[in-house]
C-alpha cells in the first residue's frame, strides 16, 4: 500500500480528466502523475528515499500536491508546514522531526535561511521560485531535468506516510505519525459517505498544509477522480463570488469561514446562487444559527464533521438528510469508534459531558520521539482528544468545549503557552495569559491579557507587531488588553473566567 496509489489509479482510468484547476491554468491526471514521477526521480537521485522526513512548506499551488505525492512515491515521509511559519518556528519543526529535506516557497526562503543553518540533519533543500543559491536546488529544474520514476515503493499499511505537526505543550511543536492505511482509509470513507463523484469540483481555499486540506480536499479529490480547484487563500469577498458563480460543487470550510460569508451578506438580498451542492465543515463547532443562515443565503447543504490532527483527521460525520442532526458532529466513520469518558476514566452516561475519546485505524500511532507524551494521550487504547463533548441517545456526538490550555483557531490547534512565551519575552512585559474570546468554542479569536513592567510604554500595536515577527499568522492575538495585574487563585492559577469578559 502507498498513499500515492490512488493517483496512479485515477491517471490510469481517467488520464485526460481535470485533476487540478488553479488561477493560472489546469492539470490533467495524466500530467499530474508524470510530474510527480519526475520529481520523485529527482528526489531519489538527490539521495532521498525510504523513511526520509521531508518538510513541504508551500502555499495552495499544484506543486504542493506534486511534492506530497513524489515524497510518498520514494517511500519518504511528508511533513506539511504552514507557509506562514517564521524562521525559528520552522527550525523547531525541522529539529523535532529530524528532517532530511525541505521543499520551500522561494518568497519565504530569505526569511528562514539563517534558521536553516542551525539544523544539521537537513541535507537537501529545493526551492520554488527565487534566486538559486549554493546548496539550494531549483524545484522546477528538478522536475524538468529528470525522467519519470515509474515504480513506487510498496509499503505496509501501518508504515508512516505523514508526520503531522501539532501544537505542543510548550513552544516546541510535536509531530503525530499517521500511516498510509490511516490516510487512504479516511479519504475513502469520507468519499463513500459524502457521495463524492468523478464530476465533482472541490473548492480548496483551506491550506493544503492543514489536515482538513489534505484529507477532505486533496486526498478526497484524488480517491474520487474529481477535480481540486485551488485558491491561494480564503478571502471572503472572493469566496462569495466563487460560490455565487457556481465554480465548484463541494466547498470545504471551517466554522469561521461560514460565519464570515454570512456576515459579508448581512442584511442584503443576494439573489440567486449557483452555489456548491454540498458544504463540509470541520475544525470546530458550527452554531445552528450560522449553519441555517449559510444554507438560506447560499443554497448549499451543510454537513458537519469532527476532526483532529492526530486522527487522519476525520473521526465522525453528519450524513445526508436521513443522517444529519444540526449542531452535532454526526456519527463515527466506518472503522472508527468514539465514546465520552467521565472524570473517573469510565464511559460517561448518555447526555453526560466528558472528554471525547477515539479508536480506529485513522488514529495516530503516536508522537515522533515522544513516548511519554504518547502514553499520556491514550487510555486503554483510546486516543484522548482534549475536547469536551457528549453523546445523545441516538449516537450523535456534540462538541461542548475544550480542556483548559488548548486553543483552536481556524482549525489549527495552538497551545496558549507558545503565545504567552513570546509575549513574556518582550522586555517590557511582566505577565501575560492568552485566552479564547467568550463563547468561542472554536477559538476563532484570541485574547491576550498583559501586565506591563513599571514605566513601560509599549502599545498594543507594537506588541502585535512583536508577535508577528515571531509567530505564524494564525497564532497572533486578535485583541491585546493591558491590566495592572492578573487575577489568580490561592494556588497561583489564573482566574480565566474573570478575564474573558473584561
Amino acid at each position: 500500500m502507498n498513499l500515492c496509489h490512488p493517483l496512479e489509479r485515477a491517471a490510469s482510468e481517467r488520464p485526460d480528466a481535470l485533476a487540478i484547476r488553479y488561477p493560472s491554468g489546469q492539470i490533467t491526471y495524466k500530467t499530474l502523475l508524470e510530474t510527480v514521477q519526475r520529481l520523485a526521480r529527482g528526489l531519489h537521485r538527490a539521495g532521498l528515499g525510504s523513511r526520509d522526513r521531508i518538510v513541504v512548506m508551500l502555499p495552495n499551488i499544484p506543486h504542493f500536491v506534486i511534492a506530497y505525492h513524489a515524497i510518498l512515491r520514494i517511500g519518504g515521509i511528508v511533513v506539511p508546514a504552514d507557509p506562514s511559519l517564521r524562521g525559528h518556528e520552522l527550525a523547531l519543526l525541522l529539529e523535532e522531526v529530524e528532517a532530511s529535506g525541505l521543499i520551500i516557497w522561494g518568497a519565504r526562503f530569505a526569511e528562514v535561511r539563517r534558521s536553516l543553518q542551525q539544523i544539521p540533519t537537513v541535507r537537501f533543500i529545493a526551492m520554488l521560485g527565487g534566486e538559486e543559491t549554493e546548496g539550494v536546488t531549483s524545484l522546477t529544474k528538478l522536475i524538468s531535468k529528470n525522467q519519470p520514476l515509474i515504480e513506487s515503493v510498496e509499503l505496509d499499511e501501518d508504515e508512516p506516510a505523514l508526520y503531522q505537526p501539532c501544537a505542543g505543550s510548550t513552544c516546541r511543536p510535536k509531530a503525530a505519525e499517521l500511516s498510509h492505511g490511516a490516510l487512504v482509509g479516511n479519504a475513502i470513507a469520507c468519499r463513500d459517505l459524502l457521495g463524492i463523484k468523478e464530476d465533482d469540483v472541490l473548492l480548496a481555499a483551506l491550506p493544503l498544509a492543514h489536515p482538513i486540506g489534505q484529507t477532505l480536499l486533496m486526498n478526497l479529490a484524488i480517491v474520487s477522480g474529481a477535480t481540486l480547484s485551488l485558491y491561494p487563500k480564503f478571502d471572503v469577498e472572493f469566496a462569495a463570488s466563487v460560490l455565487k458563480r457556481g465554480e465548484g460543487t463541494v466547498f470545504v470550510s471551517l466554522p469561521t469561514m461560514l460565519r464570515q460569508l454570512c456576515d459579508y451578506y448581512a442584511g442584503e438580498e443576494i439573489g440567486e446562487f449557483k452555489s456548491a451542492r454540498l458544504t463540509i465543515c470541520g475544525g470546530g463547532k458550527l452554531t445552528e444559527d450560522t449553519l441555517k443562515d449559510f444554507e438560506r443565503k447560499f443554497g448549499s447543504y451543510v454537513l458537519e464533521c469532527y476532526t483532529q490532527n492526530e486522527t487522519g483527521p476525520v473521526c465522525s460525520l453528519n450524513q445526508w438528510r436521513n443522517g444529519r442532526r444540526v449542531g452535532s458532529l454526526g456519527h463515527p466513520l466506518p472503522g472508527v469508534d468514539m465514546k465520552v469518558l467521565g472524570s473517573d476514566g469510565e464511559e460517561a452516561a448518555i447526555g453526560q459531558e466528558g472528554e471525547i475519546a477515539v479508536k480506529g485505524i485513522n488514529v495516530t500511532q503516536g508522537y515522533l520521539g515522544r513516548p511519554l507524551l504518547t502514553s499520556s494521550r491514550f487510555h486503554d487504547g483510546w486516543f484522548l482528544t482534549g475536547d469536551l463533548g457528549r453523546m445523545d441517545i441516538n449516537g450523535f456526538f456534540y462538541l461542548t468545549g475544550r480542556i483548559e490550555g488548548r486553543l483552536v483557531r481556524g482549525g489549527y490547534a495552538i497551545h496558549a503557552s507558545e503565545v504567552e512565551d513570546v509575549l513574556l519575552s518582550h522586555p517590557e512585559v511582566a505577565d501575560a495569559v492568552v485566552l479564547p474570546l467568550p463563547d468561542s468554542i472554536v477559538c476563532d479569536e484570541i485574547k491576550a491579557c498583559v501586565v506591563l513592567k513599571r514605566g513601560a510604554g509599549v502599545s498594543t500595536e507594537q506588541l502585535a507587531h512583536f508577535c508577528s515577527d515571531r509567530l505564524a499568522d494564525y497564532k497572533i492575538p486578535d485583541i491585546i488588553r493591558f491590566y495592572r495585574d492578573l487575577p489568580r487563585d490561592a494556588e497561583g492559577k489564573i482566574n480565566s473566567r474573570e478575564l474573558v469578559g473584561s
